[in-house]
């Protein structure tokens, strides 16, 4: 019965994870730091009344020892849902590497949790957010894909080459044969992917 509480509260707060990076992308800038990202969603989910902490400590182990007491380590933001202990690791960079989830693959060793490593893309303010559980075979449970609005983007006129929206990209993978996506980063990944080797 409790673990069907904690289920039924952890979805809850998934949805309310997409809900409020979609309202910190919306109302910050591309290129914005991670720390001015880790503020505003802290604000978003305390508007919820969600218990959480930010720059938490956490100590590194050897086998049975500590290595350190958090002198390098420490995590981002640490919601309590259900009374148990949630790590949020946020990026803000190009994409999601295997650093990244190994650092919080970290956090979570000995935990029974999942987490989640949340990165506002630095150019365009898209979010990826990848659900992410200490299993070595399948560690990405689940991702999920924001869009930031075409109404906060800013658009530089560069000589020479040119911002398809999301219709237009749609379209071409439409022409290439490719399945219908959501998400504007995914229709441009499955785009690339399709023409990469046609023009290698």
């Amino acid at each position: 019965m409790a673990n069907e509480n904690f289920t039924t509260k952890l979805q809850k707060f998934e949805n309310d994870l997409v809900e409020k990076c979609t309202e910190v992308t919306n109302h910050l800038l591309p290129f914005s730091p991670e720390g001015d990202y880790q503020l505003a969603l802290k604000h978003e989910l305390s508007s919820l009344k969600y218990d959480l902490l930010t720059e938490v400590v956490t100590a590194k182990k050897y086998k049975k020892d500590v290595l350190d007491c958090g002198k390098y380590d420490r995590m981002d933001l640490v919601v309590k849902v259900a009374g148990r202990r949630i790590i949020l690791e946020l990026k803000s960079v190009d994409a999601i590497k295997d650093k990244h989830r190994l650092q919080l693959l970290n956090y979570l060793y000995g935990e029974d949790l999942p987490g989640y490593l949340i990165n506002f893309q630095e150019k365009d303010g898209n979010v990826c957010i990848e659900k992410l559980t200490y299993d070595r075979h399948e560690p990405i449970l689940h991702k999920w894909y924001i869009d930031k609005s075409a109404e906060t983007m800013f658009f530089f006129d560069k000589e020479g080459s040119k911002e398809f929206s999301k219709t237009e990209l749609v379209g071409l993978c439409e022409l290439l044969q490719l399945p219908h996506m959501q998400s504007k980063f995914e229709l441009v990944n499955a785009i690339k992917a399709k023409i990469t080797p046609a023009c290698s």
